[in-house]
């Protein structure tokens, strides 16, 4: 009722599931806050925290005579998520210090806030360029300090580089300032704008996490004709422990054209997690299933490696498009994946690379793996041509 109060005061029109500004059609806030709120189901993540101001704001940031920079009215505190006060600060940055006072620049500050929320990465400050693509000059200055704000994101947030968690505390915060004293009737319909946008990214990415990963590898293909098919590697469908839903995930690898699957879980980890009859699933749904169980956090046997990376030749010189997964889908499925590279032609640290780059960092976690990774690589024919 809150959200929906203030929604009307700038908007009385809006009534509907929808709201238009300047010509565009946006999400109406408060139908997110009623009705789609009560349905999503967010997959809990951790987060990187810190100890944070807790209410920094333009009031609370003092510049004295000799340029010195003071921070006042640690009343609020605590340990938070680590970008709260910069989130809060691009928040006040736009819809309380830059003036907005006719409908043409209105319209220019709905480009800006299109462009600072379809911003991929947090770990990338936008390019600072592309403030002179627009006409006012508090615009322009704006976008210049936005991109300084989100220098600092980085560092303080690693490599977990997701919008999404800015998408939920900048909407808390544009959704604050619908009320607030300091904003005038266009400041208002600009936060109004992009707590429309937020609410839509949220849905979006809550529905695109829902949804099985499957992270597609950059195969070499020593066919001609490059009949070879994809490889992908993911997560265990169907855990638990995650509340996936195994027969949803099984229809997103169908839906992905996937044809055959290498497990490399144990059973007492298919138990453990929920999925005990696993293989049997697969076949039922059509797919090939090659079971190749590895110890979490271990390496196989040569010879056992030997005989799955013969079985995925296989299949690829079949046309099929194979996906591989442990229970994280990092140390085995990396390692597997890894070797059959290498199998294929490229050299270890490019291997490597390429696995990392596709699914993570974190890929081929442990040092039992990444040796035996390297004593598989110098037995191959031509590992000592391209070492």
């Amino acid at each position: 009722e809150g959200v929906r109060k203030r929604v009307l005061a700038i908007q009385p029109e809006a009534t509907g599931p929808t709201i238009t500004l300047c010509g565009r059609t946006i999400n109406n806030p408060a139908t997110f806050y009623e009705e789609d709120l009560k349905q999503l189901k967010e997959t809990s993540s951790s987060r990187a925290r810190a100890y944070i101001h807790g209410d920094l704001n333009g009031r609370n940031i003092i510049l004295d005579s000799r340029d010195n920079v003071w921070l006042i009215d640690f009343f609020h505190t605590h340990r938070g998520h680590v970008l709260r006060d910069l989130i809060k600060l691009e928040n006040d940055l736009l819809f309380i210090m830059t003036p907005v006072n006719s409908e043409a620049e209105l319209a220019e500050a709905l480009d800006l806030t299109e462009m600072q929320i379809n911003h991929p990465d947090l770990g990338i400050a936008p390019d600072r360029a592309l403030a002179q693509s627009f006409k006012y000059p508090q615009m322009q200055k704006a976008w210049n300090t936005l991109c300084l704000l989100r220098k600092h994101y980085g560092r303080l947030i690693g490599s977990d580089r997701d919008p999404y968690q800015f998408y939920v505390a900048f909407l808390r915060y544009a959704v604050h300032t619908l009320s607030f004293d300091e904003c005038n009737a266009w400041q208002k319909k600009w936060a109004l704008y992009a707590s429309g946008l937020l609410t839509r990214k949220i849905v979006q990415s809550i529905e695109n996490t829902q949804r099985l990963r499957l992270d597609r590898l950059s195969v070499p293909s020593g066919n001609p004709d490059n009949v070879q098919s994809e490889i992908y590697i993911t997560i265990l469908p169907g855990r638990k422990d995650r509340k996936r839903d195994l027969q949803k995930d099984l229809d997103t690898i169908r839906e992905t054209g996937i044809d055959s699957v290498m497990c490399l879980v144990t059973p007492d980890e298919l138990d453990y997690y929920g999925v005990p009859g696993l293989l049997q699933h697969y076949r039922e749904n059509g797919l090939v299933a090659f079971d190749f169980p590895i110890l979490d956090q271990h390496a196989p046997s040569l010879s056992g490696l030997q005989a799955a990376l013969t079985w995925l030749e296989e299949q690829r010189e079949d046309g099929r498009k194979v996906l591989i997964h442990c229970v994280g889908g990092l140390g085995r499925s990396g390692l597997v994946a890894a070797a059959h590279l290498m199998q294929s032609g490229l050299g270890f640290d490019e291997a490597v690379e390429v696995v990392r780059h596709a699914r993570s960092e974190r890929a081929i976690e442990t040092t039992e793996q990444m040796e035996f990774l390297r004593r598989f690589y110098a037995g191959l024919p031509q590992s000592e041509a391209t070492a």
